[in-house]
């Protein structure tokens, strides 16, 4: 019997990542779908799923864009960044271009506060499984999440200190694409696949 090579894996899956990455950034941003599925692969791990970096019995720190959220906030989105021109308003990942980088240990990063908004409260795994599971990532269900559905649906925003609603189609795919720029860009993770 041949077994599985853990960092051939690894290696591969950030293939994968850097792929849909690619193609997220040349228009097709429902591939946050695909690096989310990836993601999954890497980071989930339940007593019926085991993770490929418990497979590998490794606990790496994560890039994180996603400044600590402040408590007693009503709204907070550390994602995305809004671009005007002449079409108007489109809110895009800002990969790199943030303000706030730092590390997280892997568990702490996969269910960091990344979105709030009143009572809603929304962490990476949330928006992950939610793609993987439910929005045709590994599996289609009838039903999403509320989770998902917020950043599917419409987003809030705060204009002079008034929360507004804004619509902006399939956001949640911007937290996907930041989700892959964190990972790609953690050299913990990367040594690992080397």
């Amino acid at each position: 019997m041949r077994f599985l090579d853990f960092r051939d894996q690894l290696r591969r899956q950030l293939g994968f990542i850097e792929r849909a990455c690619k193609s997220y950034d040349a228009g097709f941003v429902d591939e946050g779908v695909r690096i989310a599925s990836v993601l999954r692969v890497i980071f989930h791990h339940t007593p019926k799923s085991t993770s490929l970096l418990k497979h590998l019995g490794v606990s790496p720190n994560v890039l994180t864009t996603v400044r600590p959220v402040p408590s007693g906030v009503i709204f907070f989105d550390s994602i995305g960044q809004i671009a005007v021109g002449p079409a108007g308003a489109v809110i895009r990942p800002k990969l790199g271009n943030g303000s706030y980088k730092g590390f997280l240990p892997y568990v702490e990063w996969w269910r960091q506060l990344i979105y709030v908004r009143s009572d809603l409260k929304i962490t990476r795994r949330d928006i992950i499984l939610a793609a993987a599971n439910k929005d045709g990532g590994a599996h289609v269900d009838r039903t999403l999440t509320p989770e998902y559905e917020e950043l599917r649906d419409g987003v809030w925003t705060l204009e002079g200190g008034t929360l507004r609603e804004t619509r902006v189609e399939d956001y949640q795919f911007v937290f996907l694409r930041q989700a892959g720029y964190e990972v790609l860009n953690s050299p913990d993770i990367l040594a690992l696949a080397r």
